[in-house]
């Protein structure tokens, strides 16, 4: 089955992945430069963790279109384990190759973490308060709640055609702000992110919303907004990133609703591309982004294990830029040409064919 991409969905997860490498490489001396020179607060710079919010809202988005459009289908239990076959066929290999490499790395650095090891291939790191961000490989606290939402997808995929998809939608959302209001008591070290508030249970809205658009998509349902409706969905995220700076002026309660903010603009961005703004359309169908959306899974494997603490330091110094950037690029193609797609042709997988979204609609498959 030859795989269709949407462009612009490729592309925002292109800049997702750029996101989420600024934040991991590059906040901490981007905070502490415009501090230097302005003697201000850094506003808003230290919280493009939130890419990976826009990851799971793209990711319910793309595993519904074959659904929605009626190209695959979830009548009986053969449906669900095929389904499930294939995400198991998408989705570990590289996990679990990413996650030996990464056990290498501890090991090399004279600090073996065997029970993250462990944790980790079992994605019981979700339900670790020490190792939710599993200590072998910190980033993958994200891939463990992708593994979960895959199992749970076929099941809320299934709820939501059967049930009217606003109220179950709603239904969804609302279990989800109840865990993400629960999680904000949770005693732990990251202000942002914890194991109750952004397990698939707290996050399990992100991917519904995704799955409620791209129904909306095929049915032709979406508004054709512009422009300026994509714009007002930066400035959304923008000011969520602003109500994560004043979080400690707030009740505990309130950081459960910020991710309210960021749905909304990451909805307004994917309508606006998938409809008439011709512009975001444009820089979202640049080649180099669309090419990093789809090789975002390999980039977010590696990104983690090449930051050390001498790049972090010195990001922006010429020997961090080149050494950083030129081995993240090497090993994410190579696992993306081999690991990932080793039944595609190079040219098939680094030249994406562009495609506008018009004509996706019905035969977009899982990627």
């Amino acid at each position: 089955m030859p795989t269709q991409r949407i462009d612009v969905i490729d592309g925002l997860r292109g800049l997702a992945i750029l996101m989420v490498i600024y934040q991991h490489g590059y906040s901490i001396k981007a905070r502490e430069v415009y501090t230097f020179f302005t003697g201000g607060y850094p506003w808003i710079l230290g919280h493009a963790w939130m890419g990976v919010g826009i990851f799971f809202i793209l990711s319910g988005f793309v595993l519904a279109m074959p659904f929605a459009s009626g190209r695959s289908k979830l009548a009986s239990s053969e449906d669900i384990r095929n389904f499930l076959r294939r995400r198991a066929k998408r989705l570990l290999p590289l996990f679990i190759f990413a996650a030996f490499v990464s056990y290498g790395f501890s090991m090399h650095a004279g600090a073996p973490q065997t029970r993250s090891l462990l944790l980790t291939l079992t994605t019981l790191t979700m339900f670790s308060k020490t190792n939710f961000f599993p200590l072998i490989n910190g980033p993958f606290w994200s891939l463990a709640v992708e593994i979960w939402f895959s199992i749970l997808c076929p099941f809320i995929l299934a709820y939501m055609f059967r049930h009217n998809v606003v109220r179950a939608l709603l239904a969804i959302c609302l279990f989800s702000l109840v865990v993400r209001i629960a999680g904000t008591y949770f005693p732990f070290s990251n202000l942002q992110v914890n194991p109750v508030k952004d397990s698939v249970f707290g996050r399990l809205d992100d991917f519904a919303i995704g799955i409620a658009v791209a129904i909306a998509f095929v049915k032709g349902k979406l508004p054709k907004w512009g422009d300026m409706h994509a714009f007002a969905g930066i400035c959304l995220i923008l000011g969520t990133a602003v109500l994560w700076d004043s979080q400690l002026q707030m009740p505990k309660f309130a950081t459960a609703f910020f991710n309210l903010g960021l749905q909304a603009g990451v909805v307004l961005i994917v309508v606006a591309a998938l409809g008439s703004a011709r512009f975001t359309q444009a820089v979202l169908s640049m080649w180099f982004l669309r090419l990093a959306g789809a090789m975002c899974f390999s980039l977010y494997c590696w990104h983690g294990l090449l930051i050390g603490p001498t790049m972090q330091a010195n990001p922006l110094k010429f020997q961090s830029i080149v050494s950083f950037w030129s081995a993240l690029v090497v090993i994410s193609c190579f696992s993306y040409r081999f690991i990932e797609f080793p039944m595609k042709s190079a040219r098939e997988i680094f030249f994406l064919k562009k495609v506008s979204p018009d004509s996706t609609a019905s035969k977009l498959s899982e990627t």
